[in-house]
């Protein structure tokens, strides 16, 4: 009698499921870093254009020292993609009464849509009074995180001084 080998029905089905459970696994793996490679993007983009923002405030205000300068008539012109911003009239390097608030969306291409509120007001230290020389400048970013669909926000905040 001739002894045929091979593999039984049994064997064959067990070894199939078995090997699509790993490749199932390892497919699960794949996606989870793309998935953290996109929210990685996001949160890297958004600090991108916080720090950018922060950077077209500094500019402005180091263009425009004179106390009796207007920056009002300079801000869309310096810090782009500003929709608005108030008050109207800002004296910046004059004690502030009311903080000076900017907003805007800037489009970051794949990453999607940025809006921004920049809040610029006078420094007061813990030992009280507002200094004119030094301004506190709060960025805050906001977009759509692209894997949970919901709202997100990154926010830096800094020092200006005066040359």
């Amino acid at each position: 009698m001739i002894k045929v080998r091979g593999f039984t029905l049994i064997e064959t089905v067990l070894s199939v499921a078995i090997m699509g459970l790993v490749i199932i696994t390892v497919l699960g793996v794949f996606v989870h870093g793309i998935n953290a490679i996109k929210k990685g993007r996001y949160a890297l983009t958004a600090t991108n254009v916080a720090e950018k923002k922060i950077s077209e405030v500094r500019n402005l205000l180091a263009k425009y020292q004179d106390p009796n300068t207007d920056l009002a008539l300079y801000i869309v012109d310096n810090i782009e993609s500003t929709d608005s911003f108030t008050p109207s009239t800002i004296k910046i390097w004059n004690k502030l009464t009311i903080p000076v608030k900017i907003h805007g969306t800037e489009n970051i291409g794949k990453t999607g849509d940025f809006t921004f509120n920049i809040l610029l007001e006078d420094y007061i230290p813990s030992s009280g009074g507002a200094l004119a020389e030094v301004k506190y400048i709060t960025v805050a970013i906001y977009g759509i995180d692209p894997i949970s669909g919901v709202q997100r926000k990154t926010q830096i905040t800094t020092l200006v001084t005066k040359d």
